[in-house]
């Protein structure tokens, strides 16, 4: 390891004096130049038993898209993409809905919850297989016991008329009621 010459830094300086604190600062910033010259080629450990094996496979950093901060459409993709299809997501939504509780016959709170899980995810994939650029899918699904009762599901977002679009579909059995709403919201 080269040796480093204290005197060209003016000496070590006095204890506390001006002179001695800016040869530390200059010493440390040459320490820690040398440092990250040594590790940069792989001398810095003495010991090779102690130096880090090379590694089998070389990753490839994944990219990182920024955001384009395009606040509006561009004027060929209005309406939203997403709006286009509204008849066949919902009957896509009444579909699944029909699939996961049509062997359902009467209300179980286990079964109910897991049911609602794979409804929205069901959901979920097959918006994505619509394949609308720049819209996020955000899926809602609720099932409960029907006892003749009223029960409204509501939510509040920050909401985009000309971009955002919603689908709801109900689903009601003699014991069961079921409730599906997608959100297509559009990525700036």
């Amino acid at each position: 390891m080269a040796e480093i010459n204290f005197a060209a830094f003016g000496g070590m300086g006095g204890v506390g004096s001006i002179k001695g604190l800016l040869a530390t600062k200059k010493l440390a910033r040459q320490l820690r130049i040398k440092c990250d010259e040594l590790h940069a080629k792989g001398k810095y450990y003495q010991d090779p038993s102690v130096q880090p094996p090379p590694p089998d496979k070389w990753v490839v950093p994944s990219k990182e898209y920024q955001n384009t901060y395009r606040l509006k459409r561009e004027k060929n993709e209005f309406p939203a993409a997403f709006r286009k299809y509204k008849l066949q997501m919902e009957a896509w939504i009444l579909e699944v809905l029909k699939n996961r509780l049509g062997e359902m016959t009467e209300y179980n709170p286990k079964e109910c919850e897991i049911a609602a899980c794979q409804i929205a995810d069901d959901v979920r994939l097959r918006a994505r297989e619509l394949r609308c650029e720049r819209t996020r899918f955000v899926v809602f699904a609720s099932v409960g016991q029907n006892k003749r009762q009223a029960v409204r599901c509501t939510s509040r977002c920050v909401w985009d008329d000309e971009t955002d679009v919603q689908y709801t579909v109900t689903l009601c059995h003699k014991n069961i009621f079921a409730y599906c709403t997608v959100f297509g919201v559009y990525l700036e």
